[in-house]
């Protein structure tokens, strides 16, 4: 005999509403079968006792009666037995002639077998699976079969939901409903390992045939908490590291960051737009010497398609990503497991700074992912773990005072105060220029683009309206199809540049790390080298902002580069003319 919980829930709402074409006003009892009412629900048995009934009104047009039912689901993902009253209000109506019925339950008792649990892979119901538990106690079980106990007991302790889960159409209330227990976890294994935890985890109710990945949740749950107790702590520790190592090899050592303040994040995130998300673990990246490098977050989502995601995000000093690797993936192959491909994994790199969000437009935006095709939920579910790990990175470390000590340093428009208005909105404007330059933000980049006279973009320091190629803010906008464009010519060579927009700015826009280098300067040229420089000349009503790198003693400063940003005043803002590439030259 099976041992259940019992559970009593009240199922609101009307479960169904049929009509019947019949001669007679005065219904007598039956007139309306009581198994109609879960007819749309897939189960393996229903009976119903009659328990009274009568007119409701003196014309004979309204007849009530009410049902004891038992409704069986042994094939739901917890098997469970549904009970209580079924109440039929009959209504007559004379100018048609016909009996309409609603009907409601009251009283309702759900018994649930949890020593069997279901689920079947969706769109795939040749793949099915039955876990079993034993039973120790009124509300105690322990995983596994009676000849092979895994060691781990947990015990229900709430068990609390709702019941208004819809059928495919829309209209009948199902008994059932999405339940959720408070498993409180223990376990004593062979090896002297002890666990104690809790987790939460979702019972849906409703029929096999409404089968819904969440219910696999349970199972995940348990055989997670398993491999944690047959992991010693230093297996862990270990495992971490070398994780860590993975997404971030330039760094000597990552120290662990306390899990109270992930604990604490988590709570912050609960009530955030990113949905069901959580930081599972972070630390910091540092050098041999101890010089920080920047973090490593270890988030979560668990609204992807098929179930969790989990990734592993390495973040610069200042909060910006500098990689993204996926610990759990699991989705439809061709759709969202490209997840897993460069093309989608690198649209983090250089973001970080704000939340991000998920577009389809093809073109997206500095804070923007663009998603997979076919693969919306998922490409969602990653980009909210991803928005999970820039909170904790922003809240949690040093990452923003870092960042406004980084403004201060290498954006001259944090600093000083007694600049002319229109210096420091060159400031201003060249940084968020020289934003989008480093991340390919080319859509942004068409927003500073002069409306009237675009772009040219030099490859060395004279600019020649001649041989450069000047692109209007929409021509900007299409760098992101991939096509190649002609670039002029480098300096005095005669090999004509051709490329895609990408590469030209690797070899010839941003070619340093101009972001944070320290020399900016505001109509200053730092150096020159035998190509002679014209942009003042060129552009005697503009302002531009160079960026220099002075190079390296490895090749007595040899190596050095700038980048001019020139800008021209347009309808009270300033907007970029020329972008131009300095360096040194034979």
């Amino acid at each position: 005999m099976k041992k259940t919980i019992m559970i009593c829930v009240l199922i609101a709402g009307m479960l169904a509403s049929t009509g019947c074409f019949g001669s007679r006003v005065k219904a007598p009892k039956g007139v309306f079968a009581p198994e109609e009412a879960f007819a749309e629900i897939p189960h393996s048995s229903f009976e119903a006792e009659w328990l009274e009934g009568g007119m409701k009104d003196e014309d004979g047009h309204v007849y009530e009666e009410v049902y004891d039912f038992v409704l069986v689901m042994d094939k739901a993902v917890i098997p469970y037995t549904v009970s209580g009253k079924l109440i039929q209000t009959c209504g007559y109506d004379p100018s048609e002639g016909t009996w309409n019925v609603d009907r409601r339950t009251e009283d309702v008792t759900q018994e649930m077998d949890l020593t069997m649990y279901h689920w079947k892979l969706e769109n795939n119901p040749a793949y099915e699976y039955t876990e079993t538990f034993i039973k120790t106690g009124p509300n105690t079980f322990e995983t596994g079969e009676p000849d092979h106990p895994t060691g781990i007991h947990f015990t229900v302790d709430v068990l609390s939901g709702g019941t208004n889960l819809k059928d495919e159409s829309g209209k009948t209330n199902l008994p059932g409903g999405q339940w959720t227990a408070r498993l409180h976890l223990e376990s004593n294994d062979k090896s002297g390992v002890n666990f104690k935890g809790e987790a939460a985890i979702d019972l849906l109710g409703g029929s096999y045939g409404y089968n819904d990945l969440r219910w696999v949740v349970t199972i995940d749950e348990l055989k997670r908490v398993e491999k944690e107790l047959n992991t010693t702590d230093e297996e862990r520790a270990n495992e971490q590291q070398e994780g860590f190592r993975k997404i971030f090899p330039e760094a000597d050592s990552f120290d662990v960051m306390d899990f109270d303040l992930a604990q604490d994040c988590n709570k912050e995130l609960a009530s955030s737009d990113f949905g069901d998300v959580g930081v599972d673990a972070a630390a910091a990246a540092k050098e041999r010497d101890g010089v920080l490098l920047g973090w490593v977050v270890n988030a979560h989502s668990k609204d992807s398609y098929m179930g969790n995601v989990s990734v592993s995000v390495a973040f610069g000093r200042s909060g910006t990503i500098r990689g993204l690797e996926f610990l759990e993936l699991e989705d439809t192959p061709g759709l969202g497991m490209r997840a897993r491909e460069d093309v989608f994994r690198e649209q983090f790199e250089g973001k970080g700074r704000e939340a991000l969000t998920v577009t389809d437009s093809g073109n997206p935006r500095a804070s923007e992912i663009d998603a997979i095709s076919g693969a919306t939920i998922t490409s969602n579910a990653v980009t909210n773990a991803v928005n999970a790990a820039i909170y904790y990175v922003h809240h949690y470390t040093d990452a923003e005072e870092l960042a406004n000590q980084e403004n201060q340093a290498y954006n001259p428009a944090a600093s000083p105060a007694n600049r002319l208005p229109k210096e420091q909105m060159a400031y201003d404007t060249a940084y968020e220029v020289l934003m989008s330059i480093s991340t390919y933000d080319y859509q942004l980049l068409a927003e500073y683009a002069h409306p009237e006279k675009g772009i040219i973009f030099s490859p060395d320091p004279y600019v020649d309206y001649n041989e450069d190629p000047v692109f209007t803010p929409a021509q900007i906008r299409e760098f992101d199809s991939g096509g190649s464009y002609q670039w002029g010519y480098f300096c005095s060579s005669e090999t004509l540049i051709k490329q895609t927009a990408d590469a030209y700015f690797d070899d010839y826009v941003y070619t340093k790390d101009y972001l944070h280098c320290e020399q900016v300067g505001i109509n200053q040229v730092f150096r020159t080298g035998n190509c002679p420089e014209n942009a003042g000349e060129l552009f005697p009503d503009g302002v531009f902002v160079e960026y220099h790198d002075p190079g390296t003693e490895e090749f007595d400063g040899l190596d050095w580069s700038s980048l001019k940003i020139v800008m021209e005043e347009y309808e009270g803002s300033l907007k970029v003319v020329a972008i131009v590439n300095s360096c040194y030259t034979l």
